[in-house]
């Protein structure tokens, strides 16, 4: 076990400790004022109520851990597609293409649960915009996505497309802003 666990281990145990002493205090002061009676098993209600704590311990630790982070960035992918074309569209970009459930690797592995890969699937945007336009719309994805505040949300690139077909609807636009920009 990692030094940072069993730091996170105590800190939870503690919090939990904390959070389960009222309903504690509240048994005991019933078992001594109402019932005036010293409660039978003491030894295993002490052993019950450490179990207790280690239970509702682990099981905040792997919320933490695993359920967390699993639904920050199901809500992240839900919602980004759509915050990242509205930005895009609001730049000039006059379509986009999206290709779901593809996945990646940064520089660190992802997380496991019990031999499960934590890792989300992504989704990838193209856009295909006029070159003047081009860094403005890199720059209001990169600020949708919050590329630059969270580790692991997304990067965008740019590529020089030499040729293109299968514009018909896009042309006029793309035309005017060519014209515009020269």
């Amino acid at each position: 076990m990692s030094v940072e666990f069993l730091g996170t281990l105590a800190a939870t145990a503690y919090s939990t400790a904390l959070d389960v002493a009222p309903i504690v205090a509240i048994l005991v002061a019933f078992q001594v004022a109402v019932l005036r009676r010293k409660p039978p098993n003491l030894r295993r209600i002490v052993a019950g109520f450490v179990l207790v704590l280690l239970g509702l311990t682990l099981f905040l630790i792997g919320l933490e851990e695993a359920l967390f982070p699993i639904g920050e960035t199901m809500a992240r992918q839900l919602t980004a597609p759509e915050t990242i074309g509205e930005a895009s569209l609001a730049g000039g970009a006059t379509g986009a293409t999206v290709i779901t459930s593809v996945r990646g690797e940064g520089l660190e592995p992802g997380k496991t649960f019990f031999g499960l890969e934590l890792a989300a699937h992504r989704d990838v945007i193209l856009f295909l915009v006029v070159e003047p336009r081009a860094r403005d719309i890199l720059e209001r994805i990169c600020d949708a996505g919050r590329f630059e505040e969270e580790h692991g949300a997304g990067i965008a690139f740019q590529i020089p497309i030499e040729d293109a077909v299968g514009l018909v609807t896009q042309i006029p636009t793309i035309m005017e802003e060519l014209e515009d920009s020269i």
